[in-house]
C-alpha cells in the first residue's frame, strides 16, 4: 500500500488525566485513553514532532497559534471520550474512540448534551477508532464523519518473548478452600458470623433487623456511627480471613491460564471464569489459574475478598488445582514475567474496544481463550488459540443510573468454556506441536493487527486524509 507524504506536521495530542479530573461514566475508563496515548506516542513521533498538553483547555488555541507562526500544520489528537472533549476551529482535530457496545449514545444522559455521542461526532474531522466494531457502531448510528480503523501499537518488549514457558514467581493471594489441595484454609462468611460478643450482636440487630425503627428513632449520628462501625467490622473479617501477600512459585511443569481484567468493571466475566477452570481442571493439581487485578488498590481490597469466597463455595469439589490472585500494579518488567509465565491467555469479556491485554499475550506468543465477539474479531481466530462460544442480552449503557436495557453486550457460554479449559490443557500437556502452531498464529496475527509498523501505516492514512480535508497539499508516493 502506498504511504502519503505529510507536510511539515506538528501533532498536538492529551489525553484523558493529562487534562484534570473528568466525568469517565459513559462508555470510558480512563485508564484505557491514556494506555493507548502512551502506546501511539513512539509511533506518532516517528511521524511528526509530538507536544503533549497537560491542559488542553488553557493551551490548545495558544499551541496551535504557535504551531502556524512557524509554518507547520498543527493537527490535533484527542485522547478523550466526547463528554470530556475539548475542541477548537482552528486546526484539525482528530478524536480516538474505544466503544464496546454495538450502538452509539444519542441521548444526553445527566442532563450533559455532550453524552450525545451521535451529536458531537459532527464536531470532529475524524474519528480514529480502536476496532472495527467501534467504527461499525458509528455507521449505524448514521454518523457521517470519516472513520478509520487504527488500534493501539504493541511495543517492541513484548515481540522478543520466548515462546516457551518460563517458571513463574510473583507475590499475590493463594486462594485456599476447605478440603481443598490444603485440605483446609481460612472461612469466612461475608455477612459476618452469627455469634460473637453481646455488643456486636446488638449492633447487627440494630443496623439490619431495627433499621427502619433506627431511623426513625435513633438520632441520625447514632445510626450513621453504628453503619459505619459494622461495616469496617466487615471489611476487616473479611480481609482477616485472607493470607497476606506471599510470593507464589508455579513452576515449569504447570499449566498456567492467565486473566488480566478490572474486577469493577461488569463486562470481564471473571465469577465465569473462576467456576470454570475449578469445575474443568479442579483435579489437576499442575493446573493454575492468575487472576490479574487492574484496579487501585482501594477497589482490589474490596473485591478480593468476594473472589475468595466464591471459590470457598466451591469446596465441595475438593480442588486440587491452583488459583493465585495479584491484586497489586505490576511494573513493565514484572507484567512480562508474568505473561512469561503464562500457559494460556484466557479472556472472559462480555464486550471489547480493544483487549490490549489479549494482544499483548499474543504477540508474546501466548495462545488464548476468548470469544470472538466486538473487538476481538479484528484479529482473535482459531488459528490463534480456542474460540469460545457466547450469545447476545441485553444491557445497559455505562454510567446510565436507571439501567434500561439500551444495548446489548455478549454473554459468555459457561460450558464452552469449561470445554475450552480442558482441551487448552490437554494441547499443552499432550500436544505439543498443536500448541506451538497457535502460539505462532497468535504471534502472526498481534503482528497483522497491531505491530507499529502497520499501525504507523493506518495513522499517517489518517493523517493524510485529515490534512486534505483542512486544504494542506499531499501527494501519494509508493
Amino acid at each position: 500500500m502506498s504511504q502519503p507524504v505529510l507536510p511539515a506536521l506538528e501533532i498536538l495530542t492529551f489525553g484523558l488525566r493529562s487534562g484534570g479530573p473528568g466525568s469517565v461514566a459513559l462508555g470510558a475508563y480512563g485508564y484505557s485513553w491514556d494506555l493507548a496515548l502512551r502506546a501511539f506516542l513512539p509511533v506518532l513521533e516517528r511521524i511528526a514532532p509530538v507536544r503533549v498538553l497537560a491542559r488542553p483547555e488553557s493551551q490548545l488555541d495558544y499551541r496551535v497559534r504557535e504551531a502556524r507562526q512557524r509554518g507547520g500544520v498543527p493537527v490535533v489528537l484527542a485522547f478523550r471520550p466526547f463528554q470530556d472533549a475539548f475542541f477548537i476551529r482552528g486546526a484539525p482535530i482528530l478524536s480516538y474512540c474505544f466503544w464496546e457496545y454495538p450502538d452509539v449514545p444519542a441521548e444526553a444522559l445527566h442532563d450533559n448534551p455532550r453524552y450525545d455521542w451521535r451529536r458531537m461526532a459532527g464536531e470532529v474531522s475524524l474519528i480514529l477508532c480502536g476496532s472495527s466494531a467501534t467504527a461499525d457502531a458509528f455507521r449505524r448510528a448514521g454518523v457521517t464523519t470519516p472513520l478509520h480503523v487504527v488500534p493501539p501499537p504493541l511495543p517492541p518488549r513484548w515481540w522478543g518473548r520466548p515462546g516457551q514457558r518460563e517458571p513463574l514467581t510473583l507475590a499475590g493471594h493463594e486462594l485456599a478452600a476447605p478440603g481443598g489441595r490444603d485440605g483446609g484454609g481460612p472461612r469466612f462468611s461475608p455477612f459476618g458470623h452469627p455469634g460473637g460478643p453481646l455488643w456486636r450482636r446488638a449492633l447487627r440487630w440494630v443496623t439490619r433487623k431495627a433499621a427502619p425503627a433506627a431511623r426513625l428513632l435513633a438520632p441520625p449520628i447514632v445510626y450513621d456511627l453504628a453503619r459505619r462501625t459494622r461495616d469496617r467490622l466487615r471489611r476487616s473479617r473479611r480481609q482477616s480471613g485472607l493470607a497476606a501477600a506471599a510470593p507464589c512459585s508455579l513452576p515449569e511443569g504447570h499449566v498456567v491460564f492467565t486473566f488480566v481484567f478490572n474486577p469493577c468493571d461488569g463486562r470481564k466475566a471473571w465469577r465465569e471464569a473462576l467456576t470454570a477452570f475449578v469445575h474443568a481442571l479442579g483435579d489437576r493439581d499442575d493446573a493454575a489459574l492468575v487472576l490479574k487485578f487492574a484496579c487501585p488498590p482501594r477497589n482490589a481490597a474490596e473485591h478480593l475478598p468476594e473472589v475468595q469466597s466464591l471459590y470457598e463455595s466451591l469446596a465441595w469439589r475438593h480442588p486440587r488445582c491452583r488459583a493465585l490472585v495479584i491484586d497489586r500494579h505490576l511494573p513493565d518488567d514484572e507484567m512480562g514475567q508474568l505473561i512469561a509465565g503464562t500457559t494460556w491467555y484466557l479472556n472472559g469479556s462480555r464486550a471489547e474496544g480493544c483487549c490490549l491485554p489479549l494482544l499483548e499475550a499474543m504477540a508474546a506468543g501466548r495462545p488464548a481463550l476468548s470469544p470472538a465477539h466486538t473487538a476481538m474479531r479484528d484479529y482473535f481466530s482459531e488459528k490463534a488459540g480456542l474460540v469460545l462460544g457466547s450469545e447476545e442480552e441485553p444491557t445497559h449503557w455505562p454510567g446510565d443510573d436507571p439501567r434500561r436495557l439500551t444495548t446489548t453486550w455478549h454473554r459468555l457460554s459457561w460450558p464452552s468454556l469449561c470445554r475450552g479449559l480442558r482441551e487448552a490443557y490437554d494441547i499443552a500437556r499432550s500436544r505439543p506441536a498443536d500448541y506451538a502452531q497457535l502460539a505462532d498464529g497468535a504471534r502472526a496475527a498481534a503482528r497483522d493487527w497491531a505491530s507499529e509498523d502497520v499501525v504507523e501505516g493506518r495513522l499517517r492514512h489518517a493523517l493524510a486524509a485529515a490534512c486534505r480535508a483542512s486544504g494542506a497539499t499531499n501527494r501519494e508516493v509508493a
